[in-house]
């Protein structure tokens, strides 16, 4: 049990000759500081992605800018393209049907006119 206070003394000893005392604070308060400019920087970082995460954008940006992606892209031009295609036959189709459905109605005037006489 006495040889722990002599290894204690020893070790203590040769820091004091290696390093004064004024040199090993300084060098702890130079450890210290640039440890808490890291933490600065680290807090930093960590305050600029929160912000970023809890930014609100508005819904109506996004999807514009969705639609200017889509639009750069061929197959959102092809389906337009087809889109405008299938409209007009639509509005094609709509006539005949008008057509088809005065055409039936004059017959059934006509037929109910022969039928009367």
């Amino acid at each position: 049990m006495n040889t722990e206070p002599d290894y204690i003394d020893r070790i203590t000893l040769s820091l004091k000759r290696k390093h004064s005392k004024d040199e090993l604070v300084a060098s702890l308060i130079k450890i210290i500081n640039e440890k808490d400019f890291e933490i600065g920087m680290l807090k930093s970082e960590v305050d600029h992605l929160t912000f970023e995460l809890n930014k609100e954008i508005p819904i109506k940006d996004i999807n514009k800018d969705a639609k200017v992606l889509a639009r750069r892209d061929g197959l959102y031009n092809e389906k337009r393209e087809l889109c405008k295609k299938l409209e007009k036959e639509i509005t094609s189709m709509k006539r005949m049907r008008d057509d088809a459905i005065s055409r039936a109605h004059s017959l059934q005037c006509r037929l109910d006119k022969i039928l009367k006489t």
